[in-house]
C-alpha cells in the first residue's frame, strides 16, 4: 500500500490560515504594528510555525515581519500557557491547525 506523503506547511501557509481566521491582512500580521487585533494572531501564528514545521525561532521571526527570535520565543510560550486555561482559544487553534492538514 502507498503510503500518502502529506503536503509539507510553510510558515506562509500558517500565516495565511490565520490572517484569514481573524479577518486580517497578510500585510497587517507581518507589519510592526502593535496594535491588540494583531498582538494574538501573530502569537498563534507563531506557536502554529513552531509547532507545524521545523523551523528555528529566527526562521520563523523572519517571515512573521523580521521579529527577534526572542519575540517568537515569547509567542510561542505565551499561546502555549494560554491555550492551557482558555478553552475557545484553544479549539479555534485546534481548528486552524485542522485546516493546515
Amino acid at each position: 500500500m502507498e503510503s500518502v506523503r502529506k503536503k509539507e506547511i510553510t510558515i506562509d501557509d500558517i500565516i495565511k490560515k490565520v490572517a484569514a481566521n481573524f479577518g486580517l491582512k497578510l500585510s497587517d500580521l507581518k507589519s510592526q504594528k502593535k496594535n491588540k487585533d494583531l498582538i494574538l494572531p501573530r502569537q498563534i501564528a507563531m506557536y502554529l510555525s513552531r509547532r507545524l514545521t521545523d523551523k528555528s525561532f529566527p526562521d520563523i521571526g523572519n517571515k512573521i515581519g523580521g521579529r527577534d527570535h526572542s519575540t517568537v520565543i515569547y509567542g510561542n510560550n505565551k499561546i502555549k500557557k494560554l491555550m492551557k486555561t482558555d478553552i475557545k482559544l484553544k479549539k479555534m487553534i485546534d481548528d486552524i491547525e485542522e485546516s493546515l492538514n
